[in-house]
């Protein structure tokens, strides 16, 4: 099964509304490479697949973990800009985000969940880029208000399993009732429709 460490209690009505922001400064010697797998599918930000062995990420031990999200690298914030960056660049100083996951419990139902899902090559995840207006998950946010799914938050695990892309897909297609947790979309391009925060009245 998996886990969601930063997923709030389910009998809790408060929904966390801001991702960590930090920098992380690289430096890598000759010849080496930065050592990150990055999915850009999003195609703003770089979205941390894998710290691969051997790099300067890890020989470093910077502060970099799988589901961070790269912002801006030596200032360059669109991806293909971005992405030469981290190629080349020798010093690189990087915004990262570091986006919280939630998760909420679906039954498909006749209409299904209603998303149009993109995804890397060699991502974990599924990228939410549209929300249909009849489906599952729309269903779920009318009845949620506050703690929505959002357009370009990520899928990164169904009923407990996390891996590939092609894993959470063959889930979503194959079963009906569902545990999903979502990455929550960086601040960059998360909808200007912010979900916002509920906090129990005191009695």
């Amino acid at each position: 099964m998996g886990t969601c460490p930063s997923c709030p209690e389910e009998s809790s009505n408060t929904v966390k509304t801001a991702s960590d922001q930090f920098v992380v400064s690289v430096t890598k010697e000759p010849g080496m490479q930065l050592g990150l797998a990055l999915d850009f599918v999003d195609m703003i930000t770089g979205r941390v697949i894998e710290v691969l062995p051997h790099g300067a990420v890890q020989k470093m031990r910077a502060n970099l973990m799988a589901g961070d999200h790269i912002v801006s690298a030596n200032g360059s914030r669109a991806a293909m800009e971005m992405r030469q960056t981290l190629e080349k660049d020798e010093a690189i100083d990087m915004l990262v985000e570091r986006p919280w996951e939630f998760r909420i419990k679906v039954d498909k139902g006749a209409n299904g969940l209603g998303l149009d899902l993109a995804y890397a090559d060699k991502g974990t995840s599924l990228l939410v880029s549209n929300i249909m207006p009849k489906g599952a998950i729309e269903e779920w946010n009318r009845k949620n208000i506050g703690k929505e799914v959002k357009k370009m938050d990520r899928v990164v695990e169904v009923n407990g399993i996390r891996g590939l892309w092609s894993q959470l897909q063959e889930a979503l297609m194959t079963q009906e009732m569902f545990s999903l947790v979502f990455s929550a979309a960086p601040e960059l391009i998360r909808d200007p429709a912010a979900r916002v925060e509920l906090k129990k009245k005191k009695k």
